[in-house]
């Protein structure tokens, strides 16, 4: 399941705004993929997966998490036809997972039990297997995870819930830290974060997922003051956070608009109390690397992909006020955020095309074209260009930071070319 098949998350863009998304017959092309479901909730410390479903449903995940190298922390229980038809499925997973639990040493801090869509189609009931588990096994939390995709349509997509399940293991604490955490985000902000900087200079640390070893210091990050939402991924576990530990939060989405960085720095400041800071600095260095960019690229026409960021509409408005030959956009949808860019595009830059990745029109339309830049890895499969920034869902980009690390990546990828194929594998893209 990939993080953003979710129509809940991502609005259709207004059909009167001339740029209209269609549901059809889909096409999914090698390069698609972000971070499976799985990898997400491996990043929760001392944490073990059982896998539960039929093999089909497994087959990708399994082979993506050799190739990552974390099969060590997963474990599979197929699921067969008979399993199903006898009424056996929850005695079936007690079983195995006490077992499992059983004859590991030392024993995981949490067992997340992934189930899959014939977990909603039979209606299980969860605690048969739960409450024995937590019973036996009281230093381990037994928890379930969903990944099923025909949740993909509604308001509570795997993606979504699994960022719930994730934070919900952090600690509850009436006093909170003088702390902030960034979620949503697969990847910790840059270190180099103007925000980042400005508020550890007023006593804030900033807290990520990614930062903990152990189990028990990831769960600081229920001590919190604040969640800052980096993706509308996250919002909904923020906003269940904000209900069962009181730790508020604010939307603050990855931006390329000047205004909106300055805008959401100052609501974050405002949040915690602190005064609004002068990132005038910053926005300099930020507009001087993008027209050493612009020199640099002398013309190359570019194309970005929605896997690569989740403003593409932003960045690709960006890059055409400053000059750059903005040739192509890759989306299946737009973020309501987005609207004003994409409409500031379909009326400004007509030539601007706005594909869908995933529309069964779309292979052979492109052949050849080696002089692109591709911002993403399904533009550069489109486009059958190498030269790639191989970027998924932001990575750590954020803030003016971003912007200087976005100009960076692209200079540096023009002089370079990928082997599309290889790079694909290595970055563990899971469909």
């Amino acid at each position: 399941m990939r993080e953003r098949d979710t129509k809940s998350i991502l609005a259709r863009a207004d059909r009167e705004s001339g740029c209209e998304f269609v549901t059809t017959l889909q096409y999914s092309s090698p390069a698609r993929g972000g971070w499976s479901i799985v990898r997400m909730a491996m990043q929760v410390p001392e944490s073990y997966q059982l896998f539960v479903g039929p093999s089909a449903c497994m087959r990708h995940i399994m082979l993506s998490s050799m190739e990552l190298k974390i099969d060590d922390r997963i474990s599979w229980l197929p699921i067969r036809e008979a399993d199903i038809v006898s009424g056996s499925y929850e005695q079936l997973i007690l079983e195995n997972a006490d077992e499992l639990l059983g004859k590991m040493d030392p024993q995981p801090r949490v067992l997340m039990i992934f189930v899959t869509c014939i977990d909603n189609l039979l209606g299980t009931d969860h605690e048969v297997f739960l409450g024995p588990l937590n019973e036996k096994y009281p230093d381990t939390r037994t928890i379930v995870c969903f990944m099923n995709p025909i949740t993909g349509d509604g308001p509570a997509p795997p993606a979504v819930t699994i960022q719930d399940t994730i934070y919900s293991l952090t600690g509850d604490a009436e006093q909170k830290d003088r702390a902030v955490n960034f979620i949503g985000s697969n990847l910790a902000i840059e270190r180099d974060n103007e925000l980042i900087g400005w508020l550890g200079q007023n006593g804030i640390e900033s807290r990520h997922i990614s930062q903990y070893k152990t189990f028990d210091e990831f769960r600081e990050m229920g001590k919190s003051t604040l969640n800052i939402v980096t993706s509308p991924l996250a919002l909904y576990a923020a906003k269940q956070m904000k209900l069962r530990k009181g730790i508020d939060y604010g939307y603050f989405p990855v931006s390329y608009s000047f205004d909106e960085i300055e805008r959401d720095a100052a609501g974050v400041c405002e949040k915690l109390g602190i005064p609004a800071p002068d990132f005038s600095k910053e926005k300099q260095k930020a507009e001087g690397k993008i027209l050493e960019t612009l020199k640099s690229l002398a013309g190359r026409p570019v194309s970005i992909d929605y896997a690569a960021t989740y403003r593409p509409f932003g960045l690709a408005r960006l890059l055409l006020e400053y000059g750059f030959r903005v040739d192509t956009i890759f989306s299946s949808e737009c973020l309501p955020v987005e609207r004003e860019d994409m409409n500031w595009i379909l009326k400004n830059h007509r030539g601007v095309k706005v594909l869908q990745p995933e529309h069964f029109s779309m292979p052979g339309q492109f052949a050849g074209s080696k002089q692109h830049l591709c911002i993403g890895f399904e533009a550069a499969y489109f486009t059958g260009s190498p030269h790639v920034v191989p970027l998924a869902a932001d990575g750590g980009h954020y803030g003016y930071a971003g912007i200087i690390s976005m100009m960076e990546k692209m200079r540096r990828e023009c002089g370079h070319e990928y082997d599309l194929e290889q790079l694909v594998k290595d970055s563990g893209l899971v469909v």
